[in-house]
């Protein structure tokens, strides 16, 4: 999930994996009936890295929810 989606430099989670052929790329932010992406990924880092103790977990978690808690 990290190596395919993750955006390293501002946080957050692409909706696709990178590619050179996209127009656009595209962090879903947006939480209706269905969860986004991002939500589910920072919620789902937050518990491996409490179950795990690694604090790159927390971290990337951290990260995504700052991003769009600017918003």
């Amino acid at each position: 999930m990290k190596a395919k989606f993750y955006d390293e430099a501002n946080g957050g989670f692409w909706q696709s994996v990178h590619t050179q052929n996209l127009i656009l790329k595209v962090k879903e932010d947006y939480d209706g009936a269905v969860p986004s992406g991002n939500s589910v990924a920072a919620l789902a880092l937050l518990r491996l890295g409490k179950i795990t103790d690694r604090k790159e977990y927390t971290d990337m978690a951290e990260k995504t929810l700052m991003l769009f808690s600017e918003k």
